[in-house]
């Protein structure tokens, strides 16, 4: 299982939490809008990091990191808002080249 944020350094056994593109219409449309993929390309569970969410995202965010809650959970509207690294740079380029 690998994030499908292009470019994120995401790799199995790393603690993070993997999110479910939403079945909402148009909440997945935000996802995929913040991927920047061809919605027809992504695989039927496609998987975003919670490297990509703040810490507002999620319901239970203090109770994590204190050590009471196992798994974050996100709130029902959170849309992924976060790039990392070698992500940004890319969306960075893209955006000027398009320009």
């Amino acid at each position: 299982m690998a994030c499908a944020v292009f470019g994120c350094k995401y790799q199995k056994g790393q603690t993070v939490s993997l999110h479910i593109l939403p079945t909402d219409p148009k909440l997945r449309s935000k996802w995929v809008q913040f991927l920047g993929n061809d919605p027809a390309k992504l695989p039927p569970k496609t998987l975003v990091c919670s490297r990509h969410f703040p810490e507002s995202c999620y319901k239970n965010f203090t109770m994590n990191k204190m050590g009471f809650a196992r798994k974050l959970i996100l709130k029902a509207k959170a849309v992924p808002s976060i790039y990392n690294g070698d992500t940004a740079r890319f969306k960075h380029q893209n955006h000027d080249t398009l320009q």
